[in-house]
């Protein structure tokens, strides 16, 4: 295997359902070029996670959440 020539990508999982961050989270632990940073369960706690971390690459976004859904979170 040749090493990675690019950085890996930050991924954030956003999801009010433990079970799928937990499926998703392991999904990008196990897929080369990516790697799991943090999960949270709502859109507020999503736009300050981004604030505070712009490293973040990549959102894994559940667009049905109580609250903040991910369609406010994108506009």
């Amino acid at each position: 295997m040749s090493p990675n020539l690019f950085p890996l990508l930050q991924c954030l999982v956003v999801d009010d359902q433990p079970s799928s961050c937990r499926v998703v989270s392991q999904y990008i632990s196990r897929t080369d070029g990516l790697q799991f940073s943090s999960s949270v369960s709502d859109g507020m706690q999503a736009f300050d996670y981004l604030q505070t971390h712009p490293e973040i690459h990549l959102v894994f976004l559940d667009v049905e959440m109580p609250e903040m859904s991910g369609f406010d979170l994108l506009a």
